[in-house]
């Protein structure tokens, strides 16, 4: 998370959010990588 300027998340070969790692928790990093949450802005952050 300190490594990266911005995250983001694939589920099923598909690119489900896009995250600034300053903004987010792991536990919401989780939800988007089992495919619990989607990112319905495309091309927003989440």
């Amino acid at each position: 998370m300190s490594l990266s300027d911005r995250i983001l998340v694939m589920y099923e070969g598909e690119i489900v959010g896009e995250f600034d790692p300053k903004k987010t928790t792991v536990q919401e990093l989780g939800l988007y990588m089992v495919g619990a949450k989607r990112d319905t802005q495309k091309g927003g952050e989440a």
